[in-house]
């Protein structure tokens, strides 16, 4: 089975929590995209391509360093424009594409073989929810369902006009209702390490 994970943004701790993620969903089959403002190092990848951008590159530690800034309109709204770039430059032709933070450690191993990937089934972290919406820091399923997940992007400004509070978690959940995706929640935890 042919996977893709994408990690698209800041790397943060990726050094601590690589070897997490490789021991929780990686396979000799996986293949890694980083869409990121920085290069992983001490990883093997298919694809790594700097997020060109040098005011926000400079801006990085301010960002960091504030954490009111993750609800920030702009913050948002540029990170679902580096999943969507991200997500774009990704090949077709796997069998489960991942998205997931660079920055999080799983609770429990992944088997893919166990779930079904169709068109319109995702899948979530049970935990990690806000504001009525989802977990949005990891979540896998077929190309289709994937490319309608970061299609938040694209979607996003339709939600709004249509009256819809902006918050990251619950504008992510209502694109994929609003898209017939059935939401499957996993057996599972992330947890962010700062």
């Amino acid at each position: 089975m042919k996977i893709a994970v994408l990690y698209a943004g800041h790397l943060r701790t990726w050094e601590q929590c690589r070897p997490d993620q490789q021991e929780k969903f990686w396979t000799p089959e996986t293949d890694l995209y980083f869409y990121t403002y920085t290069k992983p190092e001490n990883t093997d990848f298919k694809q790594f391509i700097q997020i060109p951008c040098s005011y926000y590159n400079e801006k990085v530690q301010d960002y960091d360093s504030n954490k009111n800034d993750i609800t920030r309109t702009d913050n948002t709204l540029q990170s679902w424009h580096n999943l969507f770039v991200g997500f774009c430059l990704v090949p077709k032709g796997y069998d489960i594409y991942v998205k997931s933070r660079c920055d999080i450690k799983l609770s429990a191993r992944i088997n893919f073989n166990e779930f079904a990937i169709t068109p319109h089934d995702i899948y979530i972290p049970k935990e990690g929810d806000y504001c009525g919406g989802v977990n949005d820091r990891f979540a896998f399923g077929s190309y289709e369902v994937m490319k309608k997940y970061y299609s938040v992007y694209l979607n996003h400004l339709k939600l709004f006009q249509a009256g819809l509070t902006f918050h990251t978690e619950f504008y992510v959940t209502e694109n994929l209702k609003r898209q017939g995706v059935d939401i499957h929640r996993l057996n599972l935890e992330d947890t962010i390490i700062r």
